[in-house]
């Protein structure tokens, strides 16, 4: 079965009739979405590589297609980059139809308080690895964020919180299996490298990988790509 493959295709198929339909911004700056994403993926693919071979997680290989690069499954490879391309999407529309006002100072404000939360977080579970190099990564690229004067933090947290929905669904069938709760889910977890807290089959870990990997798609996109968002 090539559950996750599927997933992937699906997630595609469901962006890409409104890139083509609507949001110029996006069409736009495809080019500057798709160098951003590739600059991201690399750090977050060696981590991937690095967790897989130390069995932190893992893959299934009845739900794959059998082609893997460095040990990693193709469709995760390929999960960096539609996963962002699908969330930058969103954070684009939510910021053409609900500009930002927030004060740079405010955002920097959050920043930190975000930053030092998450460090604190890491600290409380540094004998769980994937716990505590996830809060550690997020604490510092929200204390990097800190030092931005491009207003982006709520409206990446609005857009995020709108791709959970997805998310959840997605998620959900990676770490469950095809039937409900299953033995063999297409991802597996290692309980004693996380605080093993499940948000129904997902680990609470992972809600936060997800936010990282799409927040620091943003902020590279917007610091080094994006001169000046127009609203069509």
């Amino acid at each position: 079965m090539y559950t996750y493959l599927l997933l992937i295709v699906c997630t595609l198929l469901s962006f890409i009739p409104f890139v083509l339909f609507w949001n110029n911004n996006y069409k736009r700056d495809f080019k500057s979405i798709f160098i951003t994403t590739s600059i991201i993926a690399i750090p977050f693919l060696i981590w991937d590589v690095i967790f897989t071979h130390m069995g932190i997680w893992g893959f299934n290989d009845e739900y794959l297609i059998g082609v893997k690069l460095l040990g990693l499954p193709i469709e995760e490879i390929l999960f960096f980059w539609v996963i962002p391309f699908a969330s930058i999407y969103v954070y684009y529309s939510v910021k053409c139809l609900i500009p930002s006002n927030l004060p740079s100072d405010r955002q920097r404000y959050y920043s930190y308080f975000l930053s030092v939360a998450f460090f604190v977080f890491a600290l409380l579970n540094y004998s769980k690895t994937y716990t505590f190099v996830n809060f550690v990564s997020l604490g510092i690229i929200m204390f990097l964020i800190s030092f931005e004067k491009r207003k982006y933090l709520i409206t990446a947290i609005l857009a995020y919180l709108i791709t959970l929905i997805p998310f959840f669904i997605v998620n959900g069938i990676l770490t469950s299996g095809i039937d409900s709760i299953s033995s063999n889910p297409v991802v597996w977890y290692n309980n004693q490298e996380n605080i093993s807290f499940r948000l129904g089959t997902i680990p609470f870990e992972d809600a936060f990988y997800g936010f990282m990997l799409i927040v620091s798609n943003i902020a590279l996109l917007e610091r080094f790509f994006i001169n000046k968002f127009k609203r069509d």
